[in-house]
């Protein structure tokens, strides 16, 4: 039945529905730390990218 939500609805559902804040606070760090991972792998990247051209 939920096997296609998406992480940021599911925090959504879970703080609003449910009324689980600590939980979907927790799964926001988390949604954080690895957007800002791939964030700063993409920002590396582009440097060599850059010297590249």
């Amino acid at each position: 039945m939920n096997s296609t939500i998406v992480l940021t609805y599911y925090i959504y559902v879970q703080a609003f529905q449910y009324y689980k804040v600590g939980y979907t606070a927790a799964m926001s760090w988390i949604l954080f730390i690895i957007i800002f991972m791939i964030a700063m792998i993409q920002w590396k990247d582009q440097k060599k990218w850059q010297d590249q051209f």
